[in-house]
């Protein structure tokens, strides 16, 4: 990295990121939860997960693009352990959580391309976030 407030800007895009992809999860499982929803039908929940939705597809590809020049071997160790975690938990947590949810059409599909980006971006994410300024 250039300096010491390019690295800091990249670490907030990375932890607004962060932020963006927990809310778009949560909005996604609150939807296949919800069991007063119609079939087709459209709510504001469900428009405000599309926003953020291009939001964290937007600034995956930003931070795609600066860090994945970044990852060294020390990034892919730490990054194959949480890419083997991660979705062992996310089906453990389904299996846990099944008779709750209603919505797999809505379900599923969400967490797919989610569980897609995250796992993309994510050495690149974790490269800027350890590259320090000299």
């Amino acid at each position: 990295m250039a300096n010491k407030d390019e690295a800091q800007t990249w670490r907030l895009l990375t932890l607004l990121e962060l932020g963006l992809y927990c809310v778009s999860l949560s909005l996604v499982v609150l939807d296949a939860t919800a069991n007063e929803r119609l079939v087709g039908q459209i709510s504001l929940q469900s428009l405000l997960d599309v926003f953020l939705a291009c939001l964290v597809v937007v600034l995956a590809w930003l931070i795609y693009r600066k860090g994945h020049k970044l990852v060294d071997n020390t990034v892919w160790q730490a990054y194959f352990v949480l890419a083997g975690a991660i979705p062992t938990v996310a089906f453990m947590l389904l299996y846990v959580f099944m008779s709750r949810i209603w919505w797999w059409d809505v379900l599923l599909p969400g967490l797919a391309w989610r569980a897609y980006v995250l796992l993309q971006v994510l050495p690149a994410a974790m490269a800027l976030w350890k590259d320090q300024p000299a």
